[in-house]
Formats: structure tokens, C-alpha cells, sequence
């Protein structure tokens, strides 16, 4: 939209993940709009083959929104490729004078947000968009160690719920926290005769 009012290209790329912006149309923008406005710069999408909201628009006006889907062969997928004959998802296609490509794992829409495949497509699209770059660092889809934080953080997460004894322990032993202690009351004594044994269990089952 701000390329079209000033002709100036602020983004050199876009990966799209788990959205197919066809609610742009609600801007009143067409589909020929919407392909039009990547314009020359290298993009692509990543469609999960059963995201719960995007890439199969027949399904979801049906109510079916949780159905395998191919991207790729939908009207609205071809467009973004160039309409080339027997297109692929995972290959380039050269459109408007830039470069386009449409990544299908197979997944659901918030699986996409801890994959490794999907991170992988993310680190391959960007490793070939700046490959011309200098100074820039190509990692490759095998480079991934974000999943070592994310065990790492569940690591310390259990720490942390197993601090709370301890420190509550440690807490009472300061002076104006001492009051917490109480003296243990007497226990309630307890039935003595078959009559009363039966008329507990019978308030504890009716409880």
C-alpha cells in the first residue's frame, strides 16, 4: 500500500507463514491486486497442508476448514506463481521480475510456530534471498538450535515450580513470619461403637 502512493520499496522480501491475505479483498483489493503488489522482490508462503484457517477457500465456505490442502493447485496459489504449468510447491518461479515460491509442510497452523521443517523452509528462503549479500552468513536448514532453548526453558520452568517449597521454608524462619506457626489442635475423637462407625460412613457417603 505505501509503495503504491510513494514508489518506494521499503521491504526487500517476504515469507508469509500460516496466512494467505486473501482478507486484503475486504480492503477492496482484488486478487490481481494483491500479486501485483510483491512486485520484483524474491516472496513465498509457507501453506501447512491442514492450517485451520488459510489456503483452500472452497473448503472453508463449506465449513470445512481442517481438510488436507494443496495450495499450490488453488486459483489464488497459481496466481502467486505466475500461473506456470504444472507448478511445485518448494520450487522458484520467476514472476513480475522477482522470485516466488510456495512451501507446503505437512502440518496444522500452530504447528507451524515449533517446527523445525518450517523453520527450515524460513532459513532456506532467506539463506537464497540474501545470497548475493556479502558478510552474510548462510546457516542452512541444519543449523537450527532454537529447539535447545525451548528444552532448556522448559528445564527451568520446572525449576522454577519446584523453588516455591524451599523458599516458602526459608521465608518462615524470619522473625515477622514466625506467627505462621500454630500449635496442632486435638484430633476429634473418634466413633467408638458399630452405630457410630456406620452413621460416619454413612454422612461421608451422603457428603
Amino acid at each position: 500500500m505505501g509503495y503504491i502512493k510513494n514508489t518506494i520499496r521499503k521491504i526487500a522480501s517476504s515469507l508469509t507463514m500460516g496466512s494467505d491475505y486473501l482478507w486484503l479483498t475486504y480492503l477492496g483489493l482484488t486478487a490481481e491486486d494483491i500479486n501485483n503488489s510483491y512486485g520484483p522482490r524474491t516472496s513465498g508462503k509457507i501453506a501447512g497442508v491442514y492450517d485451520e484457517f488459510f489456503f483452500d477457500n472452497v473448503a472453508s465456505a463449506a465449513g470445512q476448514p481442517v481438510v488436507k490442502k494443496n495450495y499450490v493447485a488453488t486459483e489464488e496459489g497459481q496466481a502467486f506463481l505466475g500461473n506456470p504449468e504444472n507448478s511445485q510447491a518448494g520450487e522458484v518461479y520467476e514472476v513480475n521480475g522477482g522470485e516466488r515460491i510456495i512451501y507446503q509442510p505437512n502440518e496444522t497452523h500452530p504447528w507451524n510456530h515449533f517446527s523445525t521443517t518450517s523453520t527450515g523452509h524460513a532459513i532456506d528462503f532467506y539463506d537464497m534471498t540474501f545470497a548475493g549479500y556479502d558478510n552474510l552468513v548462510a546457516i542452512g536448514e541444519d543449523g537450527q538450535t532454537w529447539m535447545f532453548k525451548e528444552w532448556f526453558s522448559f528445564v527451568a520452568l520446572i525449576g522454577f515450580f519446584l523453588l516455591f517449597i524451599p523458599l516458602i521454608l526459608l521465608l518462615t524462619k524470619l522473625p515477622f513470619l514466625k506467627n505462621i506457626y500454630t500449635e496442632k489442635p486435638t484430633a476429634l475423637p473418634t466413633p467408638k461403637t458399630t452405630g457410630s462407625n456406620v452413621a460416619s460412613y454413612i454422612l461421608l457417603i451422603f457428603g
